[in-house]
């Protein structure tokens, strides 16, 4: 009933299958790698920029490109949305410390930041990106 094949021809059946999964694993890792992420299309600049150093008083943010919101999260805290600084027409959403501010100030060395953003569309759609920054 069932036929035994010869090395030659196990040989000769196996090499489409392995040049199959190979040609399938290069396509689909190829495809990964150049596909953008979410942060390559929407997110325009982070504030300040990951790693960069910058004053006690600075601002913290992220310029969207338009038809997105957020939310910002500070060093753990969530900034309420009367405290951001929304620039509509070019989608930048910023917060700046200070007295009976969500932070009054950024502690001395690394913070951290993170931005919680959406299309403005389908809100439950939600994307985030962090980052830290050093403050002298």
């Amino acid at each position: 009933m069932f036929r035994e094949f010869s090395t030659k021809q196990k040989i000769a059946l196996a090499i489409p299958l392995v040049v199959a999964v190979v040609a399938f694993t290069i396509l689909w890792f190829s495809d990964l790698s150049s596909s953008p992420t979410a942060d390559d299309r929407i997110i325009e600049a982070l504030i300040p920029e990951p790693s960069a150093k910058v004053p006690q008083q600075s601002e913290v943010g992220v310029d969207l490109q338009g038809g997105w919101g957020a939310t910002l999260i500070v060093d753990g805290i969530v900034i309420p949305e009367d405290q951001l600084i929304i620039s509509e027409g070019q989608a930048r959403i910023t917060f700046r410390p200070g007295p009976g501010q969500a932070v009054e100030t950024f502690q001395a060395g690394q913070n951290c930041a993170s931005v919680v953003y959406f299309p403005l569309t389908s809100p439950d759609q939600q994307f985030t990106r962090n980052w830290c920054f050093s403050v002298v």
